[in-house]
Formats: structure tokens, C-alpha cells, sequence
């Protein structure tokens, strides 16, 4: 997983299995971030694209660490790019949402993915 670009997170879908199946299903998806070391856990939620071809694909693939992108020798994988609507916590407080993003006009900043900081995440 990394981050792609201010709103978004993006992964190389090499297995071409679940995942991909469940994601061209249901594009609705959260992922859990979880550092064991400060406590933080967050979740993001958002909408997935597949790119199967073409420049985005190129780019994710481009920055996959060299260890994950190995494991796909043939390069057959896909790029998954998810546009992200909102962080919770664990208990599903808000921490940052792109409505409040839009609604206000926040655009870059100094929070997760671009969205400014309602609750402090530290």
C-alpha cells in the first residue's frame, strides 16, 4: 500500500485472485492502518478503481517497493487506486472527510492524504 496522491492510496493487485474479484464487485473498501508501536489505528474508507493498462497502472507499478513488484516476474498485475472519502479511528469517529474538505475548500494541508486535521492524529 502507498500513498498515490493527496486523496488517494494505491497497491499492485498481483495475485489476480479475492481481491480482484471482491474489488470488481463492490469498489466500496476500507483499509486498516495499524502502527503496534504508537497505538494508531486508522481506517480509511474510499472507492477503488482498477487499471489494468495505461499510465496510472504504469506509475503504481513504477513505485512498488522492488520486493512486492518481483513477486509478479511477468508484470501481469493490475494497479488498485483508491479515492479516499474519509479516515475513522477504530470506533468510527470521523477524523477527516473529503466532504468537510470540499465544503470548506481545504485542498493540500497538513493532514492524512491532504485532509486537514479536525482531531489531532498523534
Amino acid at each position: 500500500m502507498m500513498i498515490f496522491d493527496n486523496e488517494s492510496l494505491a497497491y499492485w493487485e498481483r495475485t489476480r485472485r479475492q481481491h480482484l474479484k471482491n474489488v470488481k464487485e463492490n469498489p466500496k473498501v476500507v483499509v486498516l492502518f495499524r502502527d503496534t508501536k504508537t497505538r494508531v489505528n486508522w481506517r480509511f474508507h474510499g472507492t477503488a478503481t482498477l487499471h489494468e493498462q495505461g499510465a496510472l497502472r504504469d506509475q503504481v507499478m513504477a513505485r512498488t517497493v522492488k520486493d512486492e513488484i518481483d513477486k509478479d516476474p511477468e508484470r501481469k498485475g493490475a494497479a488498485v487506486i483508491i479515492r479516499v472519502d474519509r479516515v475513522t479511528n477504530l470506533a468510527g469517529q470521523v477524523l477527516q472527510s473529503a466532504s468537510m474538505r470540499e465544503l470548506w475548500g481545504w485542498s493540500g494541508g497538513t493532514g492524512v492524504l491532504g485532509f486537514k486535521c479536525i482531531t489531532p492524529l498523534t
